[in-house]
């Protein structure tokens, strides 16, 4: 059985009209769907891969579960008729005391199996990170920034820290400004650090003209 609190997100999914759920975004609106269709055996799954309870069960979903298909441009979207995935917010919930519906942003979905937790797909390509508030405060506090290599490691750590989501994000834009970037393998490491020094592709070409100058 769902906690109260879990339960409440659910119902205000179910409740709130049209106009409120269009106003969010369609992605809200199908990931409030999903924690809906979360079940127990699927918080006994994440609980038994270590992630602790307590966060899990208490404050706003960390999750949901849909049926879904990968799409020939690399997208996923919502298949009745599709597998089953774990949904996750590109920005998690807020906690439920700071819930503000008009607010609420979730800014794009990620999609995983079970079986494979280190492969996932976005629903819209919009967020290229799970968890951006890390980033902001990094820059502003001048912390280390965490890099968990997948979502559910994230999850693992009561979602401190970020995850890069999109292999082709800039990082000098979405990172830039961070201080110290600290990674839970050294392959993420290497991978990351290369994405900073190497040059992105298809740089553009730059021209110096001078204004025509009127003659004396």
């Amino acid at each position: 059985m769902m906690s109260t609190q879990h339960q409440t997100a659910a119902a205000r999914e179910a409740d709130a009209p049209e106009q409120a759920t269009a106003a969010r975004g369609d992605v809200l609106a199908e990931f409030l769907a999903a924690t809906a269709a979360a079940d127990r055996a699927d918080f006994e799954f994440f609980v038994l891969n270590g992630v602790p309870a307590d966060y899990l069960w208490r404050g706003p979903m960390r999750f949901g579960v849909a049926k879904i298909r990968v799409n020939s441009d690399g997208y996923y979207e919502p298949d009745s008729n599709g597998f089953a995935a774990f949904i996750m917010p590109a920005i998690p919930l807020p906690e439920l005391h700071e819930i503000d519906d008009e607010a609420v942003e979730v800014g794009d979905l990620i999609a995983w199996v079970p079986a494979s937790p280190s492969v996932w797909r976005l629903r819209t390509g919009a967020m290229p990170l799970l968890n951006p508030d890390a980033v902001e405060r990094s820059r502003w506090f001048g912390e280390s920034l965490f890099l968990h290599s997948t979502p559910l490691d994230w999850l693992r750590d009561c979602g401190n820290g970020a995850v890069v989501l999109d292999p082709h994000a800039n990082l000098r834009l979405w990172l830039g400004g961070v201080k110290e970037i600290t990674t839970d393998t050294v392959d993420l490491g290497r991978e990351v650090e290369s994405r900073f020094i190497d040059p992105p592709p298809n740089l553009p070409r730059f021209y110096v003209r001078s204004p025509n100058r009127r003659a004396a």
